[in-house]
């Protein structure tokens, strides 16, 4: 199981925060399910820290390695609108800081290293495999 935390300005975007300057005036009702969607890319680089937090937290932001280029996707109802690599990674932490394993419970708990104020720890028992990112 994995949790996400922000530290900053839940109003921010990827655009604002990396300087970037928007170049859709797009929504999220305009994603497409072409994998290959520029317009998309744009769509996710415009929306707030809020909106991420929130969907990663509530697994609407998932892993789904499709393939070289896309690695998680948004899912809305059934339709997943995928998230280009460039985009993952600049957001989604992936690298393991640090890990514990509680004796008694067998629990482990990975932090990983935040990108761009978005934290994640991940939890899981011994029966399960961890979350891959």
């Amino acid at each position: 199981m994995s949790v996400y935390s922000f530290q900053g300005d839940l109003n921010a975007t990827l655009n604002s925060l990396t300087g970037a300057v928007s170049t859709t005036s797009k929504t999220l009702a305009d994603l497409s399910t072409d994998q290959s969607s520029l317009d998309n890319q744009a769509i996710f680089m415009n929306q707030p820290m809020s909106w991420w937090l929130e969907c990663l937290n509530t697994g609407s932001v998932k892993y789904t390695p499709v393939s070289n280029l896309v690695n998680w996707s948004y899912v809305d109802n059934t339709v997943a609108y995928y998230v280009n690599m460039p985009i993952s990674n600049l957001l989604i932490p992936n690298a393991a800081e640090s890990s514990v394993v509680d004796p008694l419970t067998k629990k482990m708990t990975i932090t990983h290293v935040p990108k761009l104020g978005m934290s994640r720890v991940d939890t899981y028992t011994s029966a399960m495999t961890p979350p891959e990112a």
